[in-house]
């Protein structure tokens, strides 16, 4: 009996160490990697609830999408908005276009989704506007990059009436939307200055790949028990 009752001890020894030790570790970081972890855990409880009734990532990236268009609104009048984080869009839900572009690629990276951050030129050397290319899957099920723009909560369609990638849409092989565009929309598009890929939301470094992929790894186990916690320590 004593024997068992050591092994169960050392066990549950094991077990509280295990548990404790993202907690231990946000001790430790600096400010930025503490506010990033938190970020993570936010990021994937939310994802998770709005995609809870999908099965495909084509389907989980619609929903995302939606959640940003609908839940960020675009500046009016004076209003400038300056965030330090990602975090910070989601609260305030003010955004410019690359802060909404910024803030649902994040969203999405904490659900293994590939998306890119991409800056229209179109009539000069100066980007006007920022649009996300997203991995999907078509119906088809081939793989392939869409874009999408929360800011302006649109998308456009080929001509076989899917969502279009990039190619599709500066080669002007794309169908015309019955709704009206915003100004010069199109014209973003022109290859004259090409579009330029600014940033991946799978650029990080090898350090935070690990914890993000850790901290996924204890909200899918424990759920509530772990994230409520670690998140009234952040606050």
């Amino acid at each position: 009996m004593k024997k068992r009752t050591k092994i169960a001890l050392i066990i549950l020894s094991a077990l509280i160490v295990l548990y404790m030790l993202p907690f231990v570790a946000y001790l430790l970081v600096n400010n930025n990697n503490k506010q990033f972890m938190y970020e993570q855990i936010v990021y994937k409880e939310l994802c998770d609830s709005i995609t809870k009734d999908t099965k495909t990532d084509s389907a989980k990236i619609m929903q995302v999408y939606e959640y940003v268009s609908n839940n960020c609104r675009q500046p009016q009048g004076n209003e400038n908005p300056k965030y330090n984080t990602t975090y910070d869009v989601l609260t305030n839900k003010v955004a410019s276009c690359d802060q909404q572009v910024w803030l649902m690629n994040t969203m999405l990276g904490t659900i293994d989704i590939s998306a890119e951050m991409v800056f229209l030129y179109g009539y000069d050397s100066i980007s006007h506007h920022t649009v996300s290319i997203v991995g999907m899957l078509r119906y088809d099920t081939q793989g392939y990059k869409a874009m999408l723009d929360p800011f302006y909560h649109l998308y456009l369609l080929n001509n076989d009436g899917k969502i279009a990638i990039m190619s599709e849409i500066t080669e002007g092989n794309i169908r015309i939307p019955d709704n009206p565009l915003p100004p010069n929309y199109l014209d973003l598009y022109k290859p004259d200055y090409p579009y330029k890929r600014h940033s991946h939301n799978n650029a990080m470094s090898t350090e935070r790949r690990y914890v993000m992929n850790m901290l996924r790894l204890y909200t899918l186990w424990l759920g509530k028990v772990f994230t409520e916690p670690f998140k009234a320590m952040h606050n």
